[in-house]
């Protein structure tokens, strides 16, 4: 039986249990092996890079698109063909927005397949939400309507809001591009040559997303990411931004999982065009 060595980018339970059920499935139907290996993020860049240097592992892997310039400057990717892009579906069967990131530049090349999109949701609990007379429909959408349902929160709730502010945590940086976006910024040029972060309208967004802290409890030390959702799912605190790992964590939280029915989401105001992170 021919066999394909995958590595995959996660350890979560819930994300192990659907990838191999999907690999046992293809197995069933191709009479193909598939060897899977699953990677903790932190030591993941590593591993790829000693796939680089050494010219050795699986056939597929997960990569994240921060990472595909250099790994293709190490001639580690090879581009797919047309005909396996067809065969695939083609441009029209991915997001537009993923699809950007399976080339670089203007190479050409597509040097990745779209795989899976990381987003950023607001969650809130909808109980202390309403109690405030907020409604999440208008008073989520953009980043200064935020900032005023946050200020209103603060009436009944001290600090409402908290997220990461640990400096090794790349999660503010992903976090924070919703609020570059909605200002028209951005974090690179369109042909990726140069930077754009330091734009006047980035600044605009970077100034508004790091306003919010005034909403956050005072710390002694940075935040983590970790500790901003035990105060959310511990209910004190009434919103963050969160990926959709969060949900399944809430589900198991022995605090959080008996509030589930006040549990609310919004989508990262309401930008359809693109994905609310920078590694899909």
């Amino acid at each position: 039986m021919a066999k394909i060595e995958i590595i995959i980018g996660s350890k979560a339970a819930l994300v192990q249990a659907w990838f191999q059920k999907t690999f046992n499935d293809f197995s069933q139907q191709s009479n193909i092996d598939v060897h899977n290996t699953f990677s903790n993020w932190d030591d993941y860049w590593q591993e790829l890079l000693n796939m680089a240097i050494y010219k050795h592992g699986p056939d597929l892997a997960e990569v994240g698109t921060t990472w595909m310039e250099s790994l293709a400057a190490m001639n580690a990717l090879r581009p797919f063909s047309s005909k396996e892009v067809t065969a695939l579906g083609g441009e029209a069967a991915f997001l537009p927005a993923s699809w950007r990131t399976a080339s670089i530049g203007k190479d050409g090349r597509i040097l990745g397949i779209p795989f899976r999109a990381d987003v950023r949701i607001i969650f809130y609990w909808a109980d202390i939400i309403e109690k405030a007379g907020i409604d999440p429909e208008k008073d989520f959408s953009s980043p200064a309507a935020l900032h005023k349902t946050l200020k209103t929160l603060q009436t009944s709730l001290q600090y409402p809001w908290a997220i990461s502010t640990h400096p090794k945590d790349h999660n503010t940086l992903y976090n924070s591009a919703s609020w570059v976006w909605a200002h028209g910024g951005d974090f690179i040029s369109k042909d990726g040559l140069s930077v754009a972060f330091n734009h006047p309208k980035a600044l605009e967004g970077w100034n508004d997303f790091f306003s919010l802290k005034e909403f956050m409890p005072p710390l002694d030390t940075p935040l983590t990411d970790l500790q901003a959702f035990e105060l959310f799912a511990n209910r004190k605190i009434a919103a963050f931004v969160g990926g959709p790992w969060a949900l399944p964590d809430l589900q198991a939280h022995p605090l959080s999982k008996g509030s589930l029915s006040s549990l609310g989401t919004g989508d990262c105001f309401r930008w359809r065009d693109r994905t609310c992170d920078l590694g899909i």
